[in-house]
């Protein structure tokens, strides 16, 4: 499903596995998500709308998804992103859920202190990037998904910073876990010449994500994997 990064190429930027509609967050449907991907020419897409374990929708959603992808050539893939819950590495998700999945990632999106979750930009810099390490290992080491989704992702998008060591880190616990890093370029791309020299040692398995919310963000790798 996944290839290394070394084996990354053009045709690779045809696979785009996170993405979002207005299901969730998104700004267009699935229908329309489906119909860019096919002007586009890709060759799968992954739908991967946000979901909590109290989430109500997502039987609905699979139907939905199940009767559109008959009627294209895009491979579409029913996923999910649901964030990491807390520092033992439990994810957001229940098992219903899991089981109608074809594709999970898992994120973190906000800190868990005490009972309350908290934005990443209410945190310094460095404390910022300290607890979004800490609960993304956590999560690798205790939690089952596919795709670590946008990693140091939060703290890129409040502070523009997370240090290679801890991007190293990571890479290091998918490579043991085999779960696939979600080179996402909403969040990676200005970093992506530091990054790719790790991703290039350790060679884990990346999955490439527009993270597009609106579908002309979609195949978003496709102009820099030629």
């Amino acid at each position: 499903m996944f290839l290394h990064f070394k084996n990354i190429n053009s045709k690779y930027a045809l696979y785009d596995r996170h993405m979002h509609t207005n299901w969730t967050d998104g700004k267009n449907t699935i229908e329309e998500m489906i119909e860019a991907a096919e002007k586009l020419g890709m060759k799968e897409i992954a739908l991967t709308d946000h979901v909590r374990g109290t989430s109500t929708y997502y039987n609905d959603y699979v139907r939905k998804i199940k009767y559109l992808r008959k009627k294209t050539k895009v491979n579409v893939v029913i996923g999910f992103e649901c964030k990491i819950k807390n520092f033992d590495g439990e994810i957001d998700v229940n098992e219903e859920i899991k089981s109608s999945a074809e594709i999970s990632i898992a994120s973190v999106h906000s800190f868990p202190i005490g009972s309350k979750f908290y934005d990443a930009k209410k945190f310094h810099r460095d404390l910022c990037q300290d607890i979004e390490f800490e609960l993304t290992m956590s999560a690798l080491k205790n939690s089952k998904f596919d795709i670590l989704g946008h990693p140091g992702g939060a703290s890129l998008r409040y502070h523009n910073n997370f240090d290679l060591k801890y991007f190293e880190q990571i890479v290091i616990e998918c490579v043991k876990k085999n779960i696939a890093f979600d080179l996402n370029y909403f969040y990676h791309f200005k970093i992506f010449p530091q990054l790719s020299k790790i991703l290039e040692k350790y060679n884990p398995l990346v999955s490439l994500g527009s993270d597009a919310h609106e579908s002309r963000h979609l195949g978003a790798w496709l102009n820099y994997f030629k």
